[in-house]
């Protein structure tokens, strides 16, 4: 796939995924996708476990989305540097235990990810 098709999928499953709509971001991947959550030491693997990935943090701030704010794409891939924002409202069920919802109000967002 060329360069900037690549770069365009990306865009265009980040989209899908701020509107919610799961399905589209799946229709658009591989079955043997794979999202690593390093900060958690766990990795979601498959169209389900990717569906669970974005369902979990949906839950947590369901007005969540993900803003491209550089990319590098290349013919075997793109590499995104994101900024995250989202109102944290709802439970976030890591590993170690569920962290409750925050003030509502409190807005985060983070920078970059690992994703393979």
């Amino acid at each position: 796939m060329a360069a900037e098709e690549n770069a365009r999928l990306a865009r265009e499953v980040y989209e899908s995924f701020n509107r919610h709509n799961f399905d589209s971001v799946l229709a658009q991947t591989t079955e043997d996708v794979e999202v690593v959550q390093v900060a958690f030491g766990q990795t979601d693997r498959g169209r389900e476990g990717f569906r669970e990935f974005m369902a979990l943090w949906k839950t947590m701030a369901p007005d969540g989305e993900v803003e491209v704010a550089a990319q590098l794409p290349g013919e075997e891939g793109v590499t995104n540097e994101n900024v995250r924002r989202g109102t944290h409202t709802g439970p976030l069920a890591t590993p170690t235990g569920v962290l409750p919802a925050t003030r509502p109000g409190i807005r985060g967002a983070v920078r970059g990810g690992v994703a393979r």
